[in-house]
């Protein structure tokens, strides 16, 4: 997202440095919750997280969500394993989370869309 606007010369993550504007404001984290616990604890004034971690920490909220075509599309995918011992447990999960409103809604609440 900070590639397309610019702020950043890698569209792969670690290959390409900030922009001289806020190199020396950029607090690298390992992954997102770390980056997300940084403005929890206020430790950064703000985050780049996936919609999803700012219900994982108290005191964050959405400022600015970085326009679709800004980004690779973020993707979490479920499936059922083949050595899964409860293979039709696992995809009667899966069914329902993609069929059962009530489940919908609770996943969008969390910041998730549900795609079949």
């Amino acid at each position: 997202a900070l590639a397309s606007v610019g702020l950043y010369t890698g569209t792969e993550g670690d290959d390409g440095e900030y922009a001289p504007e806020i190199a020396d404001k950029v607090a690298l984290a390992d992954k997102v919750g770390t980056a997300a616990a940084y403005v929890s604890t206020g430790d950064c004034v703000a985050g780049f997280v996936y919609s999803s971690d700012i219900f994982r920490y108290d005191g964050i909220e959405e400022a600015f969500v970085c326009p679709e075509d800004s980004h690779k599309p973020i993707v979490y995918p479920g499936a059922v394993a083949e050595s899964s011992e409860h293979a039709d447990e696992a995809k009667a999960f899966i069914d329902f989370c993609l069929s059962n409103k009530k489940a919908q809604k609770i996943w969008a609440k969390y910041g998730f869309e549900l795609s079949a």
